[in-house]
């Protein structure tokens, strides 16, 4: 028996069961520390103490990493309800305004890559396999912002358009988050990365639909001097017109500035490094590495191939038209269904 203990792979053993046991001095019992004391002074029954021993020193490194993983976890919930506040209801913990500044997105980038640093530190090899594709999870969640924050001054530069607009459920710091917007998009005119006016369509139309739907009513003369106190008392009088007048700014810059200013060529071609840009947007959205071209010719394919299908069930139903008549057609008439189709 001593023989083999003395052997260097035995030796070097011995010698990782010692760091592990320093390392969790702190969480083990009295009768544990005896066992570890007996381990290192009898070598003649060094197995005996291994197996009494080290079982429950994996068992405490398991549990830390785990706890550790949670409190990651915890840490990036924590942050994205601090910076996206709007998308978390019944939390009040932060003010319901996402900030929309360079300093911002600089803080975000930071806290990230701070969490990124913390998960890699895990060491996956002391986890059952549920928790390692909990860290990697994680870690890829993190690790894909970290790595779009290279592309922040493009696409986030431009928070409007016709598929975006204002959204806000904090009325009295709704001014601020539209003066922050107008200033980015100050920025995007400046790089010359402003969006192409086909996606500005009805955008300055809604902007006025919101304004009169939502904030011209409270300042109307027409409301009652009852109606009138109440919302002066509550301080609603004072914020809607802040709010109303944020708009107006809003509204006159997008016309007079950034509608002007918009990309004459459509695609991100365009734009300077509009390419790479491209590419990181695939990357996000498909999680590999496509290319614009190989996307370009997979979009043209399934065009062509739902459009056969298309225009197989078009045939079927005796429809004597273009494929853009018929499915304006099936849109609007609920009188075609699968089973009229079969």
């Amino acid at each position: 028996m001593k023989r083999i203990l003395s052997c260097p792979l035995y030796d070097d053993f011995r010698k990782k069961l010692f760091d592990e046991a320093k390392h969790f001095n702190n969480f083990m019992s009295y009768d544990d520390k005896q066992k570890l004391v007996f381990l290192f002074t009898d070598t003649s029954l060094f197995f005996v103490g291994v197996f009494n021993v080290f079982p429950r020193i994996l068992a405490s490194k398991h549990v830390s990493a785990v706890k550790r993983i949670k409190n990651l976890e915890e840490q990036l919930y924590n942050h994205l309800k601090e910076e996206y506040p709007g998308a978390y209801v019944n939390e009040d913990q932060f003010h319901l305004r996402q900030s929309f500044t360079l300093q911002t997105y600089k803080r975000r980038k930071n806290l990230n890559k701070e969490l990124l640093s913390e998960i890699n530190k895990v060491n996956l090899e002391s986890l059952a396999s549920e928790d390692r594709i909990n860290v990697r999870i994680l870690r890829d969640y993190v690790k894909t912002f970290v790595r779009g924050h290279r592309w922040v001054m493009y696409g986030a530069l431009n928070p409007f358009n016709n598929l975006e607009g204002i959204y806000s459920t904090d009325l009295e710091h709704l001014p601020v988050q539209i003066y922050e917007q107008i200033s980015l998009m100050r920025k995007a005119i400046r790089l010359k990365r402003t969006n192409h006016l086909s996606s500005m369509v009805n955008v300055i139309e809604r902007l006025q639909n919101d304004m009169n739907l939502h904030l011209s009513p409270f300042l109307s003369r027409n409301n009652s001097s009852i109606a009138q106190r109440s919302f002066q008392d509550k301080g609603i009088l004072r914020q809607v017109q802040m709010a109303y007048e944020a708009y107006v700014e809003l509204d006159s810059f997008l016309i007079n500035e950034y509608i002007p200013s918009t990309r004459k060529a459509p695609g991100l071609h365009s734009m300077r490094n509009g390419i790479g840009y491209y590419k990181a947007c695939l990357k996000f959205h498909t999680t590999s590495d496509i290319s614009p071209d190989e996307a370009h010719v997979t979009g043209l394919d399934e065009v062509e191939r739902i459009a056969k299908k298309v225009n197989k069930i078009k045939d079927q139903l005796n429809f004597n038209t273009d494929l853009t008549t018929f499915v304006k057609h099936v849109q609007y008439h609920t009188t075609i269904t699968p089973v009229s189709i079969q």
